[in-house]
């Protein structure tokens, strides 16, 4: 069963009492909510973490998905987990992809009002983060989205499968000797 696994590799109380973030979150770290897993907290956590993932925040998602994680009251592990989706090695395919979106929506600003005083690089770099941060919004909602409601039809499926199969168990015959 994958909650039983999962539970045996999840860090323990004690080995998290002793870390930064016990000291800088507090007994707030060890909320149930934040540790069950049920479908509305795996979905939440799957979802938080998949929009942080898609955010232009990289070297702090995963302390991000733990905070709203902690406000949302929704699974930790998860959430930290998820982001783990925009890592070194697939940042530069999600950011240039983010680009190209946030371009195709928003067309060509470089006339625009705060736009017009910039020069160079800084018109380049300020007319690309402008595209990327467009691009990551319409992305991290959109696998929010997308992410949560798919774990909750899936997780309600499986568990009606299993009230099923429950209820109306296979009759074994075996053969008279």
């Amino acid at each position: 069963m994958p909650r039983k696994w999962l539970r045996k590799r999840l860090p323990k109380k004690d080995y998290l009492k002793n870390s930064i973030a016990f000291r800088i979150l507090g007994e707030r770290l060890f909320q149930k909510d934040l540790w069950h897993f049920s479908r509305r907290s795996f979905a939440g956590g799957l979802a938080l973490g998949l929009f942080v993932a898609f955010t232009p925040t990289f070297p702090l998602q995963m302390a991000i998905a733990a905070v709203g994680a902690i406000v949302f009251r929704v699974n930790l592990p998860i959430a930290v987990l998820s982001c783990w989706i925009t890592n070194p090695l697939t940042l530069v395919f999600f950011y240039q992809m983010e680009i190209k979106l946030g371009s195709f929506l928003l067309g060509n600003i470089e006339d625009a009002i705060y736009v017009k005083n910039l020069t160079g690089n800084l018109k380049s770099f300020f007319i690309k983060g402008v595209y990327l941060w467009t691009g990551s919004m319409v992305v991290s909602v959109l696998s929010a989205f997308i992410s949560y409601f798919t774990v909750k039809i899936l997780w309600r499926y499986l568990t009606v499968k299993k009230w099923q199969k429950r209820k109306n168990p296979k009759i074994i015959d075996f053969p008279a000797a």
